[in-house]
């Protein structure tokens, strides 16, 4: 009776002890995907993060781009024919009288004689350029057809938005003269000191000469 109570007992705490181990093996295995569940939890965080980051630099990429583009768009508009036009010529002559103390009513000129030109700057700067008159004038009593030509140069400085009269005095009439033109134009147009810009517009200017003086002028 006692060996069977002894087996009994010995049959029953080996089964605890099985069954105890069984279930820490279980907990084991259920502690280890826990684990690895808290890894994968992480991984996913981190990608998320790392998307984000990502997300981050490109939606700043984008308005860097939107930023430049917007500058270009800036440039081009400035750069549109009438911006470009007062670029090239920020000076444009807008008179040219003659004046003479030996000229008709009928403005025909015999003696020396001022050329008044009559500039305007629109820009908002200074600027210093220099005007250009050429005399260009036909001998009649040679059968040439090649006319003279004389060039003067004048150089000037203008304030923003502002008028000026620049005025080439005393040019001579060589006689006899039938015929006397004179091209006026801006040679450099220049937007800033030491920065040229292209040759102005000609414009021409026909001053009535005479061979000889009349009677009565």
């Amino acid at each position: 009776m006692k060996k069977l109570r002894l087996v009994f007992w010995t049959l029953l705490v080996t089964q605890l002890i099985l069954t105890g181990c069984s279930q820490e093996k279980v907990m084991d295995t259920e502690f280890i995907r826990l684990k690895n569940n808290v890894k994968d939890i992480e991984l996913a965080l981190k990608q998320r993060e790392d998307e984000a980051v990502h997300m981050s630099q490109k939606l700043t990429n984008l308005e860097e781009t939107v930023k430049r583009q917007k500058e270009e768009i800036s440039q081009l508009m400035a750069a549109s024919p009438q911006a470009q036009s007062q670029d090239k010529h920020p000076v444009i002559i807008q008179d040219i009288q003659v004046t003479s103390e030996q000229m008709d009513a009928n403005g025909r000129v015999w003696g020396p004689f001022d050329l008044n030109i009559t500039l305007y700057n629109g820009t908002d700067h200074p600027i210093a350029d220099s005007v250009s008159a050429l005399i260009v004038s036909e001998d009649p009593l040679k059968n040439s057809h090649t006319p003279k030509v004389e060039q003067i140069v004048k150089r000037f400085e203008i304030g923003p938005k502002e008028s000026k009269i620049v005025r080439l005095e005393q040019l001579p009439i060589n006689h006899p003269t039938k015929r006397l033109n004179v091209v006026v134009k801006l040679l450099e147009n220049t937007r800033a000191p030491n920065n040229a810009g292209v040759p102005g517009k000609a414009t021409w200017v026909v001053i009535p000469t005479v061979i000889f003086p009349p009677d009565n002028p």
